[in-house]
């Protein structure tokens, strides 16, 4: 990754992309787990630690969504840095730019694990019950 033209024409636009579709999962993922959050857990019945593990998984699910848009943020600023534009002088190598995104993104994805293993979580209960029901 030393080359800028090779950061530009390979490197930029796949994180970019890579970016771009997180976001929209993870959008998805928190507007249908907020839409449908009565049926993942009755909240006037459900116990508190359900009821906290869902609401940690909302505050993770949108942790992922800002660092991820932040690393798609901070990419931009490199595929600047790395164009060598007069307008857009960082004073830093794209270099610099490229570990703060990669470092958001992992973060990000980190983030958005630990919201579905949370939202896991806080749906088994229920799941087991309903299956405990059926028999």
């Amino acid at each position: 990754m030393d080359d800028p033209k090779t950061f530009l024409s390979f490197q930029y636009p796949e994180v970019k992309d890579l970016c771009k579709q997180f976001l929209t999962l993870i959008s998805a993922i928190l507007v249908f787990s907020i839409t449908f959050s009565e049926k993942i857990v009755d909240f006037q019945r459900a116990p508190l630690n359900q009821r906290m593990s869902l609401l940690a998984s909302w505050v993770l699910l949108v942790v992922a969504l800002i660092s991820c848009g932040l690393g798609l943020c901070c990419i931009f600023i490199a595929a600047e840095s790395a164009n060598g534009s007069a307008i857009y002088n960082y004073g830093h190598d794209f270099k610099y730019f490229t570990r703060f995104a990669y470092a958001f993104l992992d973060f990000s994805g980190i983030s958005f694990v630990v919201a579905l293993i949370a939202l896991i979580l806080a749906a088994l209960p229920n799941v087991i019950k309903t299956r405990r029901a059926s028999k």
